[in-house]
This record gives structure tokens, C-alpha cells and sequence, in this order.
């Protein structure tokens, strides 16, 4: 949470862009701060999805934690 609490406070003038397979990390964003990588499946190129764009998302955020959408696979991306 301090590391995401500097980010957030670097984000005000820079843009910042961490990547990981930690669910626990996820936890700590809210959805509009979460972009999923993903393999366009026509051209294959990797492209950047925002999470809440994602079907029912923020109905399952009522009951599951972002970490636990990526890790059964509501969100994209390839869960660990």
C-alpha cells in the first residue's frame, strides 16, 4: 500500500506504468487504475484493455477483490 500510495502521489505530474502477476498488488488499485495486457487475437499484438471496461466487472467487485477477478480470469490478462 506505500509503494502504491508513492505512485499515486509521482502519478499527479508523471505518468506511471508497474506491471506484475501479484494478486495482492491488485487489491490495493481501484478499477479505473488497472489496464490488463492482452494478445489482440487478429493482428497479435499485445494491447491494453481497461478492467472496467470488462463485462459485469463491477457487479463481481461487490463480492471479489480485483486480485481475485484476475486470479479466476473475469478480467483478462493470463492469471499465474
Amino acid at each position: 500500500s506505500r509503494l502504491l500510495a508513492t505512485f499515486r502521489a509521482v502519478s499527479e505530474d508523471r505518468q506511471i506504468i508497474a506491471t506484475t502477476h501479484s494478486p495482492g498488488f491488485l487489491d490495493y488499485l481501484e478499477l479505473n487504475e488497472l489496464l490488463m495486457c492482452e494478445r489482440d487475437a487478429k493482428t497479435h499484438f499485445t494491447v491494453l484493455v481497461p478492467a472496467a471496461s470488462k463485462e459485469n466487472v463491477d457487479i463481481f467487485r461487490r463480492r471479489f477483490s480485483l486480485g481475485e477477478l484476475w486470479v479466476q480470469g473475469m478480467l483478462g490478462g493470463i492469471p499465474q
